[in-house]
């Protein structure tokens, strides 16, 4: 197989970004996968701009997303784990797994349409 240079590679789809990404998620932790996926996608500063931004986690390897975060959710679910999370949730959802989900997203649609 012949290298390519990388000037002369194409851009990376971001399908392929999204693919590298979850392939580093194996590795390290979901805070500095979520860094790097905002790098390479939307060119964000992401210590700047946390606070615009909400997480919805459900377990335990989602704490340290709770702890970056200032507006993260747990859905009801987490709450298994509390004695396991280094970081808690801002916020709870009232339902479990999928509905309590879908619930943050209401939740999100309705306060975008009263801004």
């Amino acid at each position: 197989m012949e290298r390519v240079n990388a000037s002369q590679r194409p851009p990376a789809s971001k399908f392929r970004r999204l693919a590298i990404t979850h392939a580093l998620m194996m590795g390290g932790d979901a805070a500095m996968v979520v860094a790097l996926a905002d790098s390479l996608f939307f060119d964000i500063d992401l210590d700047a701009a946390k606070a615009e931004f909400v997480f919805a986690g459900d377990s335990p390897n989602d704490s340290p997303m709770f702890g970056f975060f200032p507006n993260g959710v747990g859905v009801a679910n987490v709450r298994d784990f509390e004695d396991r999370l280094a970081a808690r949730p801002a916020y709870v959802t009232p339902s479990r797994c999928g509905a309590g989900f879908v619930e943050l997203a209401d939740a999100l649609i309705a306060a975008r349409g009263a801004v």
